[in-house]
This record gives C-alpha cells, structure tokens and sequence, in this order.
C-alpha cells in the first residue's frame, strides 16, 4: 500500500506541476521521474537516498511561492519514508 501512496503522491505533484505557471521546474520533473524509475526496477533498499535530501530541499524552495507544490514534494517524502527510503 505504500507504493501505491507513493504513485499517487506522484501523480499529485505532475499535476501541480502541469497546472502551474512556475518555471523552474526542471529540478522537480528530473526527481520524479528518478523516482518513477526506482519505483519500477529497484528493490527498496537499493534505493538512491539522496532522494530524500534533494526533495526536502525542493519543499523549502518551493514552500512560500507554490504551496500546492510544496505539499505534493511533502506527500513524496511522507511516502517514501514510509516505504523505508
């Protein structure tokens, strides 16, 4: 169940990103889809764990201008923390 949390935290934060006017989003775009990837081929505990510190850092770039955003980063790392990243 974790997973599926963490897919649809993912797809919450694609349509954030799509419906917005932000920029700067290339960051976000490259993290999810690195984590569409691990979620696909690897098993948990062979995930990258720079994810996390890199998504954290995107929540506090994105927390005053794009809370929508930011909440859907935040969901990510509640998910992928749950799963044991």
């Amino acid at each position: 169940m974790p997973k599926q949390t963490l897919k649809q935290a993912l797809s919450e934060l694609k349509e954030s990103l799509d419906n917005s006017s932000v920029e700067d989003t290339e960051k976000v775009e490259s993290l999810a889809d690195r984590i569409e990837h691990q979620l696909e081929y690897k098993d948990v505990s062979d995930w990258d764990e720079d994810l996390v510190s890199e998504l954290e850092q995107q929540v506090i770039a994105f927390e005053d201008q794009h809370p929508m955003i930011s909440g859907a980063l935040r969901s990510i790392v509640n998910a992928l923390n749950s799963i044991g990243v």
